[in-house]
């Protein structure tokens, strides 16, 4: 159980930490991400939008509280995943939208380690 909490915490954290400084770079119009954006055809008011999505599901999933709304983070970066491959297919072809699968898999690697965590409740809370 000790591999299982290492596991998902670090993929959380690190999913967690990659995501919320992107959303803030986003939210800042970091010069990167706005070309990235209007490379994909995306308007320049949509970075507030994701960046402000991304920030705020990077925290949800490190609350260790409220399941339901991590839950919903999880769906959320799931969501933004699909778009974002398919809008990198579609207009820069199949090697850019490949590249995200690896965070896709860092996302994955935290639900089902958190899952798995939930089935065992004694090992999902450290006690003091």
């Amino acid at each position: 159980m000790k591999a299982l909490k290492i596991t998902y915490w670090v993929s959380t954290l690190v999913f967690a930490t990659i995501f919320t400084t992107t959303g803030t770079l986003y939210l800042l119009h970091f010069p990167t991400f706005v070309k990235r954006a209007t490379d994909l055809f995306y308007p320049p008011y949509l970075l507030e939008i994701i960046g402000t999505a991304k920030v705020l599901g990077g925290i949800a999933l490190v609350t260790p509280k409220f399941p339901r709304l991590k839950e919903w983070a999880y769906a959320g970066f799931a969501f933004d995943f699909i778009g974002a491959i398919w809008s990198h297919f579609y207009v820069q072809g199949l090697g850019e939208s490949v590249r995200l699968l690896v965070p896709l898999s860092i996302l994955m690697v935290s639900y089902i380690s958190y899952h798995r965590l939930q089935r065992w409740p004694e090992t999902a809370i450290v006690k003091k």
